[in-house]
């Protein structure tokens, strides 16, 4: 059994989301970086999320944000269900996009988000 995520307001946290056996299907041409970064705006905003950083790389996603609202899991269940809508339309794709689970990190100093 997996231990339930502990969210707390104001958490900085980075989060990963991989896809399906690390198919390349996040690749990053221009209509499918256009379309997850209105996604990415379009949630943090509907959510209260303060999007610090994101990178999105051939088979993963990643995200540095501050959750004021305590609101992160439903701001990545919406972000990335969406950006699986686009992928499955731009690809082509028929099966899931994402696979099950993601990484959570919370990043406790300055330190953690901005190198010394």
């Amino acid at each position: 059994m997996t231990l339930p995520c502990i969210v707390k307001e104001g958490d900085v946290v980075l989060s990963t989301v991989r896809t399906v056996a690390r198919f390349y299907l996040l690749r990053p041409d221009r209509e499918l970086t256009r379309a997850v970064r209105y996604i990415l705006a379009h949630y943090a905003n509907k959510h209260g999320i303060v999007l610090h950083a994101a990178c999105l790389m051939s088979t993963h996603l990643h995200l540095v944000y501050r959750d004021p609202l305590a609101q992160g899991p439903a701001f990545r269940r919406d972000a990335v269900a969406a950006i699986a809508d686009v992928v499955k339309a731009l690809r082509g794709w028929r099966g899931d996009v994402f696979r099950g689970g993601h990484s959570k990190v919370r990043l406790r100093t300055p330190q953690a988000v901005l190198p010394t």
